[in-house]
């Protein structure tokens, strides 16, 4: 099928909506992440993207960095509490790699701040999903909920090392 010929997309309404998801919790799945460095190259961090199962808001996407290694030890600090607060609400205490955190349930805490003009969204919070929040239609299965341990973290490298 071509769609060179009696197609305009300026004559169609468009679908999807960028506006930030308003404040709230929300049960969400962490989809990808990607290991980069910092813009100064001093530094490296985990993007997570998380998609939003429910209860509302289904598909939506919400993203995090954590500055798993940076000059400022205060930046460090929060993003270590941040990924063991992700792996204790996954399940996995001591993931190897940051892919084994993905396709499992948790809830964020998501809020919204102003940046350049516009409302954008900011996860403020991480733990353990209410199992009847979880949508079944998704391909995620319910934690495995073990007792929280003593953090699965050195000083070092992340925990999935390099």
């Amino acid at each position: 099928m071509s769609l060179v010929n009696g197609f305009d997309a300026t004559q169609e309404e468009t679908s999807e909506s960028y506006d930030a998801l308003p404040a709230g919790s929300y049960t969400a799945i962490i989809r990808a992440g990607e290991e980069r460095s910092t813009k100064a190259g001093d530094g490296e961090y985990l993007s997570l993207e998380f998609e939003v199962v429910g209860p509302t808001h289904a598909g939506r996407k919400v993203w995090t960095n954590l500055n798993l290694k940076n000059p400022n030890p205060k930046a460090v600090a929060i993003a270590r509490k941040d990924l063991a607060a992700i792996c204790l609400a996954v399940g996995v205490p001591r993931p190897q790699h940051h892919a084994d955190l993905y396709d499992k349930p948790l809830q964020i805490k998501v809020a919204q701040r102003e940046y350049q003009g516009e409302m954008k969204n900011e996860i403020k919070g991480f733990k353990a999903a209410p199992v009847a929040n979880f949508a079944r239609t998704s391909s995620a299965a319910p934690p495995q909920h073990q007792a929280p341990q003593q953090s699965a973290f050195s000083d070092e490298d992340p925990p999935w090392g390099r």
